[in-house]
């Protein structure tokens, strides 16, 4: 069995804001959602971009949560912010066409959106609630 000590462990990126999802490819680069509406990447080379949208329909309150990189190099994004998923364009967020409802009915804050092998998109939310702060309690059905 493998056992790790704290002094194993490296710090990697620098000026996160809320990197609730991390994504790591073969090619080494390092993706994480940032909080002021973007998507941070980070190289091998210990450089980084962040990735932000910055035109099309892009909520105000867009704030990246889980997410998935897409066969074509898109990125399938949950929005937690507003509510809803967000498709982004190769052009690096520059295009984001958010859906934020499915079968007329409104999507809550969205926790992960996947896109599978089939072609399917997969999202997962944690609660309806309008104010999810106050349902994430042990008393409500939705909580933790």
């Amino acid at each position: 069995m493998l056992t790790l000590t704290p002094d194993d462990l490296t710090f990697i990126g620098h000026d996160l804001v809320r990197p609730e999802c991390v994504l790591a490819t073969r090619a080494g680069v390092l993706y994480a959602s940032h909080g002021e509406g973007g998507i941070s990447c980070l190289f091998k080379d210990g450089g980084s971009e962040l990735i932000r949208a910055t035109s099309g329909d892009v909520p105000k309150d867009f704030i990246p949560n889980g997410y998935s990189l897409m066969p074509d190099g898109r990125f399938l994004i949950a929005n937690v912010g507003h509510r809803g998923v967000s498709l982004s364009w190769p052009e690096r967020l520059a295009n984001v066409f958010p859906f934020d409802e499915i079968e007329a009915k409104g999507l809550p804050a969205t926790n992960f959106a996947n896109y599978d092998a089939q072609g399917r998109v997969w999202i997962s939310v944690s609660t309806t609630a309008t104010d999810r702060d106050r349902a994430f309690n042990k008393k409500s059905p939705m909580g933790t």
